[in-house]
Parts: structure tokens; C-alpha cells; sequence
């Protein structure tokens, strides 16, 4: 499941330009993630759960059992919406940097 998640964000995401996305693409393109349709919410979802899941692969955050893909997606949304003055940096560094704030490893 996570792979085609991972596969509709790639897809969802590749009609922006070659650039790195800004905080401020992601915010926008996701920021109605609940109420869009299935691949519009999978796309923002799998975006964001692929960070988390790259970030607990090599450490750098440690997921607690039971997380969901829903709370992964909350904490970079919120994070976008609560820093404004930085949604100019790329959205993978934002959401990262919301991610090891919110899920430190012991």
C-alpha cells in the first residue's frame, strides 16, 4: 500500500516544475487533503508518510507503534500552517525538520 502511495504523490507531484516544491506548494496542494477525492488525498498522504518512512529508515526519527499514515500527515500540514514565514524552503525540509521535532528517538 505504501508503494502505491508513493507512486500516486510521485505522479500527483510531477506537474509542477523540476524545482524543488516549497512548503508553500505542498500547503497548497495538500491543504484540502481531507476532503479531496481518493488520488488527491492518497498523493498528499504518500508525500509526506515517504518522508517519515525515509527519516525512520536511517534513524533519524524514532515512529511510535501505531502511528498512521493520517497522524504523519496532520504533523506536516500543521507544521506548513504554523511557520508560514518559512513556506519559501523546500516542503521536504520543512516536513522533515516537523518530523524530527514531533518523533525524537530516545
Amino acid at each position: 500500500m505504501t508503494k502505491i502511495l508513493a507512486a500516486l504523490a510521485l505522479i500527483a507531484f510531477s506537474v509542477l516544475p523540476a524545482h524543488a516544491q516549497s512548503g508553500m506548494d505542498v500547503y497548497k496542494k495538500c491543504g484540502n487533503a481531507f476532503t479531496g477525492g481518493f488520488l488527491h488525498r492518497g498523493a498528499c498522504h504518500g508525500y509526506i508518510a515517504g518522508i517519515a518512512s525515509g527519516l525512520a529508515a536511517t534513524g533519524r526519527i524514532c515512529l511510535p507503534t501505531g502511528v498512521t499514515e493520517e497522524q504523519l500527515f496532520l504533523v506536516g500540514q500543521n507544521w506548513l500552517r504554523t511557520h508560514p514565514a518559512e513556506l519559501h524552503r523546500p516542503a521536504a525540509v520543512m516536513i522533515s525538520t516537523a518530523f524530527i521535532a514531533s518523533f525524537p528517538c530516545p
